[in-house]
């Protein structure tokens, strides 16, 4: 093909492109969900060859022929690209959505966003940036407020190299609801740090996953009254953190792979009526779960505990409130149980109030023991867990005792099975059945054998048995000739 025809290609796909409206970007980058009032651009080539499309030129006027262009772009994505430094304003005018991560970005100059003033979703995720000045989220003048970008909502900062914020930060984006600093290397909430997270008055969502830290500042929850999601997963607490307790509305609350052991009615959780979810996945140090140490979640509705390698108990009372008199207890109304991948064998019927009212439930890859102390499970968790999911209440196996582990619970209930029981000192009689049948075998094999050794005693058939005076001489002396030579 010619090169007159490659240009003459190229010109009707962008004539096209015009005529059906589309974005002169289409051209290089991939268009989708496209309609008179919404498009999709996601550009994973080099687009510095581009960038009179996306960005301003300072040598150029605001307004450039190809402005209506972009101006139909409501969603844009750029990856993988050597982005490096954003110098240029963009001009994206109506972009709602904007997704910049993986460009290697490690400075962005001041205003680069102040057109985007429709913007609610700014991702800058897995860049290199490690100073963000507050002048970048400058927007445009606006009577009565410090050039805000006055859409934006949702910053997604996560996979970067940032040890600390300025404390303006978001002082032109104070109506932030949701934050994502996961994977930073904080290791410490500093006063700059805290004093930019607490001035997003109408924060709902944070995530701090994954950023080094052991503890939170006193009062750094109580500013933002609205937060009710807060992510604190893989992290180096080894203690629940009693600031929880300033928050107001928090609902949600993540604390996975942390570095606790042992969770008490004292390093557990502070009262928090507010709390409705709560995940305490992947800790690899947790073996327990002691009494009183959930009780201050009164209104908690789901509960993950799931994929602790070390976990063998949780105790009865774990979830439990007793009152003033402790002659009655209360508990959350939980409806979904996730207890999966653990290393639990047994669990009391007392753990919830009402396990009818559960909606999701997991118990799977446990050693679950069976014994009587695990037959309510059999008789009254079983005809419910196979109404909540009976895939996996079938796949729920016994791991113990070894007479036991061909068996499943759904068998088990289907059978009316009842499980043995120890006896008082924690015996297990059935197993010693081996010892019992060897101590028969040789205590038949013994009596012949002793009546055997009587017998031969008695006929005097060895020497050693043979008690009298010729035998005893016979011991100690020899014949003359083995002692003397002629």
């Amino acid at each position: 093909m010619g090169e007159k025809a490659v240009v003459f290609l190229i010109c009707l796909v962008l004539c096209f492109l015009r005529v059906q409206n589309l974005p002169l970007i289409c051209s290089h980058c991939d268009c989708s969900n496209i309609n008179a009032t919404y498009t999709e651009v996601i550009c994973q080539t080099d687009i510095k060859q581009y960038n009179t499309l996306l960005f301003e030129n300072s040598t150029e006027s605001n307004k450039t022929s190809n402005n209506d262009d972009v101006n139909s772009i409501s969603d844009l994505s750029i990856k993988f690209n050597d982005l490096t430094v954003l110098s240029n304003v963009f001009r994206v005018d109506n972009v709602i959505r904007l997704d910049l991560r993986n460009n290697m970005i490690s400075e962005l100059a001041d205003s680069v966003f102040n057109r985007l003033q429709k913007m609610e979703t700014l991702i800058l995720s897995q860049n290199n940036i490690e100073v963000l000045k507050p002048d970048v989220f400058k927007g445009q003048y606006m009577a009565g407020d410090l050039y805000p970008l006055k859409s934006l909502r949702t910053l997604i900062l996560d996979q970067n190299k940032l040890h600390s914020l300025n404390a303006d930060l978001f002082e032109h984006v104070e109506k932030i609801e949701y934050l994502s600093l996961a994977r930073n290397p904080l290791e410490v909430i500093d006063t700059h740090t805290a004093i930019a997270i607490t001035n997003l008055v109408n924060l709902k969502f944070l995530d701090l996953s994954y950023t080094q830290l052991s503890s939170i500042p006193k009062y750094f929850l109580h500013t933002p009254k609205y937060l009710k999601v807060l992510k604190l997963s893989g992290n180096s607490f080894t203690e629940v953190p009693r600031e929880l307790a300033e928050a107001h509305s928090l609902e949600t609350f993540e604390f996975n792979d942390n570095a606790i052991e042992e969770l008490t009615n004292k390093n557990g959780f502070p009262k928090l009526p507010t709390i409705r979810v709560l995940h305490l996945c992947q800790m690899d140090s947790l073996t327990s779960i002691g009494p009183g140490s959930l009780a201050n979640l009164t209104n908690l509705q789901e509960l993950y505990v799931a994929g602790n390698p070390k976990l063998t108990r949780i105790d009865d009372a774990a979830l439990s409130t007793p009152d003033a008199v402790g002659t009655m207890n209360t508990w959350p109304d939980i409806k979904k149980f996730y207890l999966n991948d653990n290393q639990i064998s047994y669990i009391n019927k007392s753990l919830l109030a009402h396990w009818e009212s559960l909606v999701e439930l997991d118990l799977l890859d446990n050693p679950w023991t069976c014994e009587c102390e695990n037959q309510w499970i059999v008789e009254t968790l079983m005809p419910l867990y196979l109404k909540i999911d009976e895939e996996k209440a079938k796949a729920m196996k016994c791991a113990a005792p070894i007479e036991m582990i061909a068996y499943t619970f759904e068998e088990l209930h289907e059978r009316n099975y009842n499980m043995r029981c120890l006896d008082y000192y924690g015996a297990q009689p059935d197993r010693d059945a081996a010892l019992i049948v060897g101590m028969l075998a040789g205590l038949l094999l013994g009596i012949p054998l002793v009546l055997f050794c009587i017998y031969s005693y008695k006929r005097q058939w060895f020497g050693y048995f043979d008690d009298s005076p010729a035998s005893f001489s016979r011991r100690f002396y020899k014949r003359a000739d083995d002692i003397y030579e002629y």
